[in-house]
């Protein structure tokens, strides 16, 4: 028993410390539960966005971005039932976020290289497209999330 409750303790411990600037890994998140928040790790580089995981539970979810590239990178999060790859693009080459079954969950704006950035949103259940709106869209940051 107590073999197992030091197990537990040295996983929570290493769910919670670190800092914003040390590398995400691939460890599994806790799921929400009663209204918990839900952390989600996501890495943009170009052009790509990496989560370390792909669905949740409706409620706060928590994204811990990070700048992992040699450029620039935003992110949103849109609420849409379209495909990833057929979200429409306005005349400044960029995702119309303003078209119909498009809305708008959360944004984080540009931020550099070697940063990282905290976003908390409600998401309800439903399909999301998290991308790059920086004209990275097209060059393929951008990845579908599934909140349950």
């Amino acid at each position: 028993m107590k073999a197992v409750i030091a197990a537990m303790l040295l996983l929570g411990t290493a769910a919670c410390g670190g800092s914003a600037n040390e590398p995400a890994g691939p460890a599994a998140k806790p799921e929400a539960k009663g209204g918990a928040q839900t952390e989600v790790v996501a890495e943009l580089e170009e052009y790509s966005i990496t989560l370390d995981r792909v669905e949740v539970p409706a409620g706060e979810v928590t994204f811990q971005l990070r700048n992992v590239g040699k450029v620039g990178h935003a992110f949103t999060v849109l609420r849409t039932d379209l495909p990833v790859d057929e979200l429409p693009i306005d005349v400044q080459q960029l995702v119309d976020v303003t078209a119909p079954g498009m809305e708008i969950a959360g944004f984080e704006p540009v931020f550099d290289p070697g940063n990282h950035q905290t976003l908390t949103v409600p998401l309800k259940a439903g399909r999301y497209v998290l991308i790059c709106n920086l004209g990275h869209y097209q060059r393929g940051e951008r990845t579908a999330f599934t909140v349950t």
